[in-house]
């Protein structure tokens, strides 16, 4: 199921040397394994427009092929495991990885449209008085 997902502002302090990430992508994961490629296929498009990306992939205690498939074929995911805590926790361990200007919860079975990610973070960019923003979002069931 296509949930909204949320884009917000973060303050970030940083060294100036150091390169800091446009978004922060923070995915929360129990036993979804099967959807990752599309999530991860669908962040992949927005890096057409927007590549200053950074992914983590919180793992909240998933017995499916979550690890497994994460650290074998998306080495460029940050990938934390936690024990069976529940998706708030999952986001806010996240929220204390993440690097990122914007901050942008993303649902393991969650899809982006094509250049959406670039239409939010140029409209913070340039609403500065905005905290964040919303997107619209497309409901679709998988036919077991």
């Amino acid at each position: 199921m296509l949930k909204s997902a949320f884009l917000s502002t973060v303050t970030t302090l940083t060294d100036a040397t150091m390169s800091v990430p446009k978004v922060s992508i923070i995915i929360p994961c129990y036993n979804y394994s099967k959807f990752l490629p599309q999530t991860f296929h669908s962040i992949k498009l927005q890096q057409e427009s927007l590549r200053d990306l950074e992914i983590i992939l919180i793992d909240d205690g998933s017995t499916d092929e979550t690890k497994s498939l994460v650290t074998q074929y998306y080495p460029e995911v940050v990938y934390c495991y936690q024990d069976h805590e529940g998706v708030s926790a999952a986001r806010n361990k996240g929220i204390d990885r993440a690097k990122g200007d914007y901050i942008l919860f993303l649902d393991a079975d969650d899809i982006l449209a094509p250049g959406s990610l670039a239409s939010q973070v140029k409209f913070l960019d340039e609403n500065k008085n905005y905290d964040g923003c919303i997107c619209q979002a497309l409901i679709f069931h998988e036919k077991f």
